[in-house]
């Protein structure tokens, strides 16, 4: 399951398609994902070129293109397509000349794994195409991976936070976060004594043992969360609404980690009782706007 889908658009008259692409954005968007839709201009002389370098991303999820173009036509993108990478790709072709006209060009081309539209319909069919590929997504299995990736992927992205704030404490307050970690590490008894033992308590040592052990095994997620927490209300940032998003990572109900611990401490028999297209638009949602904020407040700390 994916919080992003990357697309080729490709169409001789923008122009004429741009509802449809803004559409299409706000379509994705209810499902809480993100479209980055780039377009290709027919006519143009380095448009095979131009496909060419857009067909290298790795990522790319969906084609939607005008079949007749001036200067390069379907049969020829398809070609393109299906010697990159994405032999598989899904690929929606369209034109004003019908959509009769298109099934018949492309039996003729034998091509394959295309899906085929009228322009005046085109924005439904690839509603209809990408509501059968969420369909095959949104399993339990998969809605498990997106979280267990994407919280690894924020989890991973503290240490740079880390190292942010840091610089923006005081002495004082450094010393308070060296004591609280200890307190948080006391916490948790037995397990973390080896690691509170070897904790540095003087702040620059700290600050040195952090540069490799912060974001690693012998911490949490939880622990850091909570380690960053004190340092931003300590740099007096608790208020501002980034905060607060960073916050709701485990304080809230819905919190991202508490449902990636739902799907990861559950079998799928079990998860299957309450696993429904709603939670997982929840759960992509959530994903984006942590991921996004993450992002926010390590180049604000930077600064």
């Amino acid at each position: 399951m994916k919080t992003e889908y990357d697309i080729i658009w490709v169409d001789d008259d923008l122009e004429s398609v741009a509802d449809d692409i803004t559409d299409i954005r706000e379509f994705f968007e209810k499902v809480g994902i993100e479209a980055r839709i780039q377009t290709y201009e027919g006519g143009n002389d380095g448009l095979h070129e131009l496909i060419k370098a857009g067909l290298a991303n790795p990522e790319l999820d969906l084609i939607v293109v005008d079949f007749m173009m001036n200067g390069m036509n379907g049969r020829q993108l398809i070609d393109a397509i299906r010697t990159s990478d994405h032999i598989f790709l899904p690929v929606v072709f369209y034109s004003s000349a019908g959509s009769e006209r298109l099934h018949q060009e492309a039996a003729a081309a034998a091509l394959d794994g295309v899906y085929i539209s009228s322009r005046d319909r085109v924005r439904r069919k690839i509603e209809d195409v990408v509501t059968s590929l969420l369909r095959k997504e949104q399993t339990t299995k998969r809605t498990r991976g997106l979280l267990m990736e994407g919280v690894s992927e924020i989890d991973a992205s503290f240490g740079q936070l880390f190292h942010g704030l840091w610089s923006k404490l005081s002495d004082e307050e450094k010393d308070k976060v060296v004591t609280y970690f200890n307190e948080k590490l006391g916490e948790r008894a037995v397990s973390a004594a080896k690691a509170q033992k070897d904790l540095p308590a003087e702040r620059e040592a700290f600050k040195k043992s952090m540069e490799s052990t912060f974001v690693s095994a012998a911490y949490d997620t939880s622990i850091r969360w909570k380690i960053l927490k004190k340092m931003l209300t300590l740099a007096k940032r608790h208020e501002e609404d980034a905060s607060k998003v960073f916050f709701r990572l485990f304080d809230d109900p819905r919190a991202l980690v508490q449902m990636r611990n739902n799907y990861g401490h559950r079998t799928r028999v079990e998860l299957e009782k309450d696993h429904t297209e709603e939670k997982c638009i929840a759960i992509r949602r959530e994903l984006r706007a942590q991921t996004v904020n993450l992002v926010g407040m390590i180049k604000g700390a930077g600064s």
